[in-house]
């Protein structure tokens, strides 16, 4: 694989794959079960070791944290799912970036591009089921605005160009994501079909 597009689709399998694995666990029965990760393990590791990333981790590391007074937004930032998420979409993007390098591809010129598909890709795969028709509304709340999957791409990739101070986040924020069992197969759910 010798092209920049190419990579970010390699990338991209592998962040399912571990979002997956990690899930496993979790998911018992058929039927569709919501998940949380964590977001600062992304800038930890968990790609390159996602065995130290387990359900009984995450727990003893919850219980280690000190307890937050509060949880008020500050500075007219946007709602925490739009902040989550492009914090989600820049390690995405420099999981890319890395493994371009890695390979020896050139991606100058092509990092607005990289960004766009960075925010489809995580918007797709881990918030889009938000925008279903039988989902509550609290979940769409979360991420503000946006009133449907286009929408919150758009919000997601401006975000991604802000200062990292607009989309910093507590340490124990984490993605809520969709899985969907069929016998022994998980896998994320598709996105929403448009309205």
């Amino acid at each position: 694989m010798s092209d920049w597009c190419g990579s970010g689709e390699l990338v991209r399998e592998r962040w399912r794959r571990c979002f997956l694995d990690y899930a496993r666990d979790d998911c018992w029965g058929d039927g569709l079960h919501l998940c949380d990760f964590p977001v600062l393990w992304l800038d930890r590791g968990v790609l390159e070791e996602p065995w130290r990333f387990t359900r009984q981790n995450y727990r003893s590391w919850l219980m280690s944290l000190p307890e937050r007074v509060s949880d008020e937004p500050k500075n007219g930032r946007p709602l925490g799912g739009s902040r989550t998420a492009a914090t989600v979409a820049c390690c995405f993007y420099n999981d890319w970036s890395s493994e371009n390098q890695r390979r020896g591809i050139r991606d100058y010129g092509h990092r607005g591009e990289m960004k766009d598909y960075a925010a489809r890709a995580v918007v797709e795969d881990f918030y889009a089921w938000r925008f279903g028709a039988d989902i509550r509304p609290v979940y769409l709340w979360e991420i503000g605005s946006p009133k449907n999957v286009e929408s919150f791409i758009e919000v997601v990739r401006e975000l991604m160009d802000k200062p990292k101070s607009r989309r910093r986040l507590s340490d124990e924020v984490t993605v809520e994501f969709l899985v969907s069992r069929r016998g022994l197969t998980l896998g994320l759910p598709p996105k929403p079909t448009p309205e």
